[in-house]
């Protein structure tokens, strides 16, 4: 299965083009739902989640970067969750099974995206059928911005190949 894993602004950019129409998993950030306008309104099947560029380890170390901080306010932060793997795994086995591309963003295409790109990328790639090519394929158009959440991919690794309930 080839995996697309872009920024926001290049998946709108795609997106306006005529490219990749479909099968979006859309990552957001609570209070900014004004930047998904042109994805809601020109893609189809879209799985929107939200949840914060953060991880567990980063808020109980204070290693937080202040901007981030302001960006967040007062409010908790909205961390990665069980939830949202489960969502993420059945939308993509759903997209599998149909022989089709899957297309991922959040804002800035470094980090939950490209976790999340990764671990399917291994999972249906190389677990669930062997192909080498879309593996290959995928992981050359990511190597140069991976900069994982490790949350996304502990907690998606733990739900999609431990669990195997999908």
């Amino acid at each position: 299965m080839i995996i697309n894993v872009y920024s926001l602004n290049n998946a709108i950019r795609e997106i306006k083009k005529g490219n990749h129409l479909k099968n979006w998993i859309s990552v957001r950030d609570l209070g900014y739902e004004h930047l998904y306008k042109d994805i809601d309104e020109n893609a189809n099947n879209i799985l929107k989640i939200t949840f914060d560029d953060i991880t567990k380890y980063q808020v109980q170390n204070d290693l937080i970067h202040p901007v981030y901080k302001d960006i967040v306010g007062t409010r908790d932060f909205l961390y990665f969750c069980e939830e949202h793997a489960e969502q993420i795994i059945n939308f993509s086995n759903n997209v599998f099974n149909n022989n089709e591309e899957l297309n991922i963003h959040c804002y800035a295409g470094r980090s939950r995206s490209q976790a999340i790109g990764h671990v399917l990328n291994n999972y249906y790639n190389l677990y669930k059928e062997k192909n080498e090519n879309d593996y290959i394929i995928n992981l050359k158009n990511s190597i140069r911005k991976f900069m994982p959440n490790h949350d996304v991919l502990n907690i998606l690794s733990d739900q999609i190949f431990l669990k195997k309930s999908f």
